[in-house]
């Protein structure tokens, strides 16, 4: 640009000083980024604040409204056309192998299991010896919103959408991956000049069958808004529809096949049940029992059901006094969720730690990974009180677990995925390995996850 003529960058300068005013409200957001060109601001400041006799004193002024502009344009641009995060495919034999970076997995049977990475989906039908890759077809460059897995060949994935006409694409298998139907998925949301919300683009799945599911998806909203809104479908996920049923907070959501759901708040804070897709009301949590009094608040986690009566929710009650620990309780029920009876204990957490409602068998179990490469378990049995091992923050009950059996389970904890075959008193490591994003059994080039 600057090899043209004077005449060009007048020419330039005169094309661009609309947009002078309002490139200029980006200042504040691009010294917040680092990413202000060095002495900018200096130069703008002086040479308007001095006055402007003779048209050369110009070039100044114009030199950086070339910067700034250039800047931040670049800067949209970026976001435009995000770089992929996913391993470009190469032929070159000598290229490293990485560790898949697990996001979520479980073990849905004895021998079958799903794992997902930020945009890959993998298959064991060996309890997690060997990996297929049966990502569905969507070949975006953001990650996925929300994986579901249902049973050993029901799945689907939430993808967001790059197009206009869908802020979802929702990719569904009925046959472990093999093949995927994919559907897109509208919000309707009032036109923002009436003042309606806007999505924030984050969504949590749940499906009772192969054909009833619930999405709910979040909101960017005033306080006059409800920030979640819920979806239903009766058909797969084919289409949707606003559902009667909605918690008014966005969470993880479960439902079961009695048809039942639940959701809790991202903050733990709340619980609310739907039942047979009814309104949403909240659930009455049991008071703190007298051996972890006192307590200033309750902390619920989703509730775990064996069949539609009989089901465990564990919920940390935090320390009411300076210096107090918390502590977690189990609680049972029979009726199905009506009435909770507390079932076990565990003392000495931290004052924001929250436990999941995780059973293998009848044992409430909770992860313990102090280090990395070596996790463990911690199981409560029925009507035991116990003290938490001395532990830092994110060392206790932070990993994932799934069961299938009281000894066959998968921990995915860090990025890595471990079997046990034992209960829990071993694991051997089985997180997948990709070169160039393909799966392969040759040995790590570096110790790292990916």
């Amino acid at each position: 640009m600057f090899s043209k003529s004077i005449e060009s960058f007048w020419q330039w300068f005169s094309d661009s000083a609309g947009r002078f005013n309002v490139l200029l409200e980006d200042l504040d957001l691009m010294r917040q980024i680092d990413r202000w060109p060095s002495g900018l601001e200096a130069g703008i400041s002086r040479d308007i604040g001095r006055g402007i006799s003779k048209p050369w004193q110009l070039l100044p002024i114009f030199v950086c409204l070339v910067l700034l502009i250039r800047t931040v344009e670049a800067q949209q641009e970026d976001h435009k056309h995000p770089i992929p995060v996913q391993p470009i495919p190469s032929d070159n034999p000598n290229s490293p192998v990485f560790n898949v970076h697990v996001q979520f997995a479980r073990l849905m049977s004895p021998n079958t299991g799903w794992l997902s990475d930020a945009h890959r989906l993998y298959r064991s039908s060996d309890g997690g010896e060997n990996w297929k890759d049966v990502s569905p077809p969507y070949h975006g460059y953001f990650p996925y919103v929300d994986t579901l897995f249902l049973d050993s060949m029901n799945a689907w994935v939430l993808c967001p959408s790059e197009s206009d006409d869908a802020d979802f694409v929702l990719e569904s298998t009925v046959n472990g991956g093999e093949t995927w139907t994919a559907s897109k998925v509208k919000v309707e949301l009032p036109p923002p000049d009436h003042g309606g919300p806007e999505l924030a683009g984050n969504g949590y799945l749940a499906f009772s069958d192969r054909s009833h599911g619930w999405l709910l998806v979040d909101f960017q909203t005033g306080s006059a808004f409800s920030s979640a809104e819920m979806l239903e479908t009766t058909d797969g996920g084919l289409s949707w529809h606003e559902s009667k049923a909605n918690p008014g907070f966005f969470g993880e959501i479960r439902v079961f096949p009695n048809g039942n759901l639940w959701a809790v708040d991202g903050y733990h804070l709340n619980l609310e049940v739907s039942r047979k897709g009814g309104k949403f009301h909240a659930v009455e949590l049991p008071v703190a029992p007298q051996r972890v009094a006192p307590a200033a608040g309750a902390l619920p986690s989703l509730p775990v059901f064996e069949n539609n009566l009989e089901g465990y929710i564990a919920v940390t009650y935090q320390g009411g006094d300076p210096g107090t620990n918390s502590a977690a309780a189990l609680f049972a029920t029979s009726d199905g969720g009506h009435i909770w009876k507390l079932d076990r204990v565990i003392k000495g957490l931290f004052l924001d730690e929250t436990m999941p409602t995780t059973m293998a068998d009848s044992a409430w179990v909770l992860t313990f990974a102090p280090e990395p490469s070596r996790p463990s378990v911690i199981k409560i049995q029925h009507n035991e009180d116990i003290e938490a091992p001395t532990h830092k923050m994110g060392a206790l009950g932070s990993c994932d677990l799934s069961f299938a059996s009281p000894d066959k389970g998968w921990m995915s904890c860090r990025g890595n995925l471990s079997l046990t075959t034992d209960g829990g008193l071993s694991w051997k490591l089985i997180t997948p390995r990709v070169r160039n994003g393909v799966l392969t059994q040759d040995p790590l080039t570096y110790p790292l996850s990916r």
